[in-house]
């Protein structure tokens, strides 16, 4: 994991990212922090993203350099971008949210894809907790399979 102090400090982020799988937890990083990222379609990979308008995607070396020459000739715009980005990250990567699609994700497997209300006074619903730092668990939806 990259220091968000340190990554705070640079004008851009580039993602030349060729392989792998999953979201890359760097790049939202850099897009939590307004960063202008410039990537590959793998470095931005299940994220929704338009190019130009939430990030620069590159396909190859030359796009890179395209897309830093374009940062260069208009800042104002990357600005604009990097604050896109932002804001695609908090609306779709936020605790909140992802801790509510995680919980209908589990409840949906356990009752065989029923999107029934769940009664939490009912001492046969699944329980989800949450540790907290010290190790302490309380009652939160979304966290973890207890039961």
């Amino acid at each position: 994991m990259i220091p968000l102090k340190t990554l705070s400090q640079y004008q851009v982020f580039l993602a030349p990212i060729v392989s792998g799988t999953g979201i890359k937890t760097k790049v939202l990083e850099a897009m939590a922090l307004g960063l202008p990222v410039i990537s590959t379609a793998r470095g931005v990979a299940g994220m929704p993203v338009v190019d130009r308008e939430t990030c620069y995607l590159a396909r190859d070396a030359v796009g890179f350099a395209d897309a830093l020459i374009e940062i260069e000739r208009h800042p104002e715009r990357a600005v604009q971008i990097g604050l896109n980005g932002r804001c695609m990250v908090q609306t779709h990567f936020h605790e909140d949210r992802l801790a509510a699609s995680w919980e209908a994700m589990v409840r949906s497997a356990i009752r065989g894809s029923s999107t029934e209300p769940v009664d939490h006074n009912d001492p046969s619903e699944v329980n989800l907790i949450s540790l907290t730092p010290d190790g302490d668990s309380s009652t939160s939806e979304g966290r973890a399979l207890v039961r």
